[in-house]
This record gives structure tokens, C-alpha cells and sequence, in this order.
């Protein structure tokens, strides 16, 4: 990191790090509110509104999510898409890829675009 030798850089320095220390905060306390509130009663999140450390500590949340089949289910079918949707794109991709890169079509470049695009924003 550059440092400022002059005393109006100093402060441009700290200026920045006191906003960058507020933004990291404005992004830590929504997490630890949802994990303080998957520790606390429902009647304390009914009662507090907001809360970094429960009053009670209990596990009922993680027990109810893991006892239900609901849960795992749900989690084996988003690790079954992810791995399809990869393996899938990856396929195709490569394969699109190899061809573009030996034959000279008209559209090859609209083609390789489109390849790069589907490589970075995938649907799986």
C-alpha cells in the first residue's frame, strides 16, 4: 500500500480507512444478527428486534433443520444440480472451443464471445 508522506495524504489515509472500517461493519452485523437469531428462542426474536448475543442459548433450530429429511434433501438436490449444470457446461464448452480454435467460420468471434460469456455467467 502507497503511504502518504504529506500531512493532507495522512488524512485522506485515515478518512479512507475510518469509511472502509464502516463499510465492513454495515456488512458484519446483518451476519451476526442471523446468527445470533438461529441461537435465540423464537420468543426472544419476537420479543428483541435486534440482538448481536441471545439471552438463551439453544440448538432447537439446528436440531429441527437436521432432524427433518427435508433438509439434506434439499442439499443433495442443489449439489446434484451444480455438479450437472458443471460438467455439462464444461462439455459443451470445451468442445465448442476446440472447434472454433481449428475451423475459420463466419460468426467465429461472435461464437467465442459467446462460449466466454456462458464460461462466466453459469446457470448451474
Amino acid at each position: 500500500m502507497k503511504s502518504h508522506n504529506t500531512p493532507l495524504g495522512r488524512v485522506f489515509d485515515v478518512f479512507n480507512h475510518i469509511i472502509l472500517a464502516l463499510i465492513a461493519l454495515a456488512m458484519i452485523i446483518p451476519f451476526m444478527y442471523v446468527i445470533a437469531g438461529s441461537f435465540a428462542t423464537e420468543a426472544e426474536l419476537a420479543q428483541r428486534p435486534f440482538f448481536i448475543f441471545p439471552e438463551t442459548f439453544t440448538m432447537g433450530a439446528y436440531q429441527y433443520i437436521f432432524s427433518t429429511a427435508t433438509f439434506v434433501r434439499s442439499i443433495g438436490v442443489s449439489v446434484f444440480v451444480t455438479v450437472a449444470g458443471t460438467v455439462v457446461s464444461l462439455a459443451l464448452t470445451l468442445t465448442m472451443g476446440y472447434a472454433l480454435s481449428k475451423a475459420r467460420i463466419i460468426g467465429h468471434q461472435f461464437f467465442i464471445y459467446l462460449v466466454i460469456f456462458t464460461i462466466i455467467f453459469q446457470g448451474g
